[in-house]
């Protein structure tokens, strides 16, 4: 986890991880992502203004990754 704060802005990248059910499948899977969310300062609170996630590759091997 990472997080950094400068003039009412701060900024959080950290691993999330859950349990999914896709589609109509019984199966459930587990997910990792790599997730950053941006948080603004306003009224005295935090007030998160972005948050984008995406599969967390760095966690796999490299030639499950790499695509030709």
């Amino acid at each position: 986890k990472f997080a950094n704060a400068s003039n009412g802005l701060t900024i959080v990248v950290e691993a999330e991880r859950g349990q999914v059910n896709i589609g109509s499948s019984d199966d459930i899977s587990t997910i990792s992502l790599c997730a950053t969310s941006l948080f603004r300062f306003e009224d005295d609170t935090w007030k998160i203004v972005h948050h984008y996630a995406d599969p967390n590759n760095f966690l796999r091997p490299a030639d499950t990754v790499i695509r030709e």
